[in-house]
């Protein structure tokens, strides 16, 4: 039980520093998936629990263990949701993914009060003992398993359809980190592979480092990296009559231009709708019919435009490669790097040499590490 101890203890070390330390993008994904790993933590706790002393020293300890078990795989889909759709609200919709685990929460009720001595006023609408209750137990058990699979499969079919994007390649390997813990407790509640039982615990220590390597690697992508491709013409109703898409383009290149809002890092189809007027699906309309683009591929283009006018001054060969990304809105090195690749086909320094102005002490570096801020205009 020692290795299952420290294993379950990693769970909940690395639910915790996502939960407090989300970073600036992804924050949301980030919390979500603390909420999956503490409930695969607590599910981890209840196994040591029902093997130990804990379960009859503490009998209310595994069923409150089991409380969460129906949010775990919910918590799994919108934690794949909100890194791929950083700026996504939650809606109304995302709740009904909670349906069932209140509902069993509210099963749980009467017998968790019953534990701590408090009398249920109402009668039981599963009497304890009965065969219905045993067939309710073995119909909620067999419930989380499917869940999970089903779950899981709709998290990977999400993150397949946007496997082409940039920076997404990490969600991948967090998702088969995830599959890798699924598949290890359905071979340890049914017995698959037998001599792989004993190993069972290193098993799940060994997918939480492959999670926890992909978490922490993916603080280094912001929500900018994520670059959805333009969407296919639209077949529904317009968002925007056509005649208005015209001077809604020339009223944003105006914001672009004269008040430089790309530079912001914080800039997301929210924040920009509001700007323009608009909701968030209108500008994303406007955006895929007017230019063909997404929100990101429209912003970064800017950005990208403002790092070479920037890198191809003299006057500012000395300062930090990364500086000039950051003040051009970008606020990650992998994304800055990945991006401006993307649309010039070499690296920042390799531009920034190609027109004569990078020192021969800086010849090859991505960025430095020291950072020095300046305003877009470049002083």
């Amino acid at each position: 039980m020692v290795f299952y101890t420290f294993t379950c203890g990693s769970i909940f070390l690395l639910s915790f520093l996502l939960m407090v330390h989300p970073g600036r993008t992804n924050s949301a994904g980030n919390r979500w998936l603390a909420v999956f790993l503490f409930c695969a933590g607590a599910a981890l706790l209840a196994f040591i629990a029902e093997h130990t002393a804990l379960q009859k020293q503490h009998r209310w300890l595994v069923p409150v263990l089991e409380l969460n078990r129906l949010v775990m795989a919910p918590a799994l889909l919108l934690s794949v949701t909100s890194f791929l759709f950083p700026q996504r609200k939650l809606s109304w919709r995302d709740s009904l993914h909670m349906i069932p685990a209140l509902l069993f929460a509210g099963m749980m009720l009467p017998y968790l009060l019953s534990l701590a001595g408090i009398r249920w006023p109402l009668p039981p609408l599963v009497p304890p003992g009965t065969a219905l209750s045993r067939y309710l137990g073995l119909l909620v058990g067999m419930s989380v398993k499917l869940q999970l699979l089903v779950y899981w499969g709709l998290s990977y079919r999400l993150l397949a359809h946007y496997r082409g994007t940039t920076g997404v390649r990490w969600l991948k390997y967090l998702l088969w980190g995830t599959a890798g813990m699924i598949l290890i407790w359905f071979n340890q509640l049914f017995d698959g592979v037998r001599y792989l039982l004993p190993y069972t615990a290193q098993g799940y220590l060994l997918s939480i480092y492959v999670i926890g390597y992909s978490a922490f690697r993916q603080q280094e992508v912001a929500g900018n990296s994520i670059v959805a491709p333009a969407l296919p013409p639209a077949v529904v109703k317009p968002r925007l009559p056509a005649e208005q898409i015209p001077p809604l383009m020339k009223q944003l290149d105006r914001l672009m231009e004269e008040k430089a809002l790309y530079t912001d890092g914080e800039l997301g189809l929210p924040k920009l709708a509001d700007h323009l007027g608009l909701s968030t699906h209108e500008l994303s309309f406007l955006l895929n019919q007017g230019y063909g683009k997404s929100f990101f591929q429209y912003i970064n283009g800017y950005r990208v435009a403002c790092v070479k006018k920037l890198l191809l001054t003299p006057g500012h060969a000395h300062l930090n490669i990364l500086a000039i990304a950051f003040e051009a809105g970008f606020n990650s090195k992998t994304t800055f790097n990945s991006v401006f690749r993307d649309a010039t086909g070499m690296s920042p320094s390799a531009f920034r040499q190609a027109a004569g102005v990078l020192p021969a002490s800086q010849t090859g570096a991505e960025a430095p590490e020291l950072v020095v801020r300046m305003d877009p205009s470049g002083r």
